[in-house]
């Protein structure tokens, strides 16, 4: 992406949220943050506007936009070295243009409330999560974990529209959902928590990587695993990892630079931890590798991005 398109597709939420930063709280059209320029913030001062596209650090005197903001957390001064920052960080992501997201359903939303769950089903009944699936390499999903999710959003108009993805429950009851062309939570955001045998936990950043393990090695599917869901999950998976005493720790974070800081972080709470991104060295995450054996010698990794959601 270059500066134009970054600023069409990518958030200043959508931003931070890569980062591992959640809002703390919100009013009106703000979001707050604890501030990701200035350490000693402790009263999530730093004010995010999406409608406007806008932050200000109050504790600081200092906003801006996007871009303004990307060259004070990576303390350069170079546009060329933040364009690349950003393409490094959302590699892989297919994000919706801005102008045509639902105003109540953003990834970075901690809870979304203008939605309502319609039913969900076992997987198979729908072609066309189906064949999102098998595009990611998953011709055939868990059932136990994953299912078709149908359920209705409406706008601040009050119009309701109906969607339908593939998704899977977290512990605080919220459903993230994934197709083509959108990714997001429904409800609050949480680990999700899959429980085995024995005394070994797996720890992956995103559902479609566990998939992706178990399908290329299926004993897997017999450990304990956390699916972070969010970068920000990674206090709530450390204690949960704490409270349930595993003595075996297997880690399946992104080969990104903020996968490395939750590796990081990880290993230094639990350092017989055992780091497993070399099982796909040379791809973003164990999914993208999947992905790639899968491919038939006509096709790429680059997927078509669309500008709307999946409705029925």
């Amino acid at each position: 992406m270059n500066i134009a398109e970054i600023k069409e597709k990518v958030s200043i939420a959508d931003f931070l949220e890569k980062l591992g930063i959640e809002p703390k709280h919100r009013s009106g059209a703000e979001a707050f943050y604890l501030s990701p320029i200035r350490a000693s913030d402790t009263d999530a001062s730093f004010s995010v506007n999406e409608k406007k596209g806008k932050w200000f650090d109050h504790g600081e005197g200092k906003g801006g936009n996007l871009i303004d903001l990307a060259l004070l957390y990576y303390n350069t001064a170079s546009v060329k070295t933040v364009v690349q920052r950003i393409n490094d960080l959302f590699s892989g992501v297919l994000i919706l243009p801005i102008a045509n997201r639902n105003e109540n359903f953003k990834t970075n939303d901690i809870e979304v409330k203008n939605y309502n769950i319609i039913k969900t089903k076992d997987l198979g009944s729908n072609p066309s999560i189906t064949n999102y699936l098998s595009t990611r390499g998953l011709d055939t999903g868990d059932k136990h974990n994953l299912r078709e999710v149908y359920y209705e959003l409406k706008n601040q108009a009050g119009e309701s529209k109906n969607y339908f993805g593939v998704g899977w429950q977290n512990e605080s009851g919220g459903w993230d959902i994934r197709n083509p062309y959108f990714k997001g939570c429904l409800g609050k955001k949480d680990i999700t928590f899959i429980k085995g045998f024995g005394f070994q936990i797996q720890v992956f950043e995103a559902m479609l990587d566990y998939q992706s393990a178990i399908k290329e090695n299926p004993h897997r599917t017999l450990a304990t695993s956390i699916i972070m869901n969010s970068t920000a999950m990674v206090e709530k998976t450390i204690q949960k990892i704490k409270e349930e005493k595993f003595s075996e720790i297997e880690l399946f974070l992104d080969n990104d630079a903020t996968g490395k800081k939750i590796t990081e972080k990880l290993l230094e709470n639990f350092p017989t931890a055992k780091d497993c991104s070399n099982l796909y060295a040379g791809f973003k995450d164990y999914n993208e590798k999947l992905m790639a054996n899968n491919l038939r010698p006509w096709q790429s990794l680059d997927v078509k991005e669309e500008n709307n959601n999946i409705t029925r």
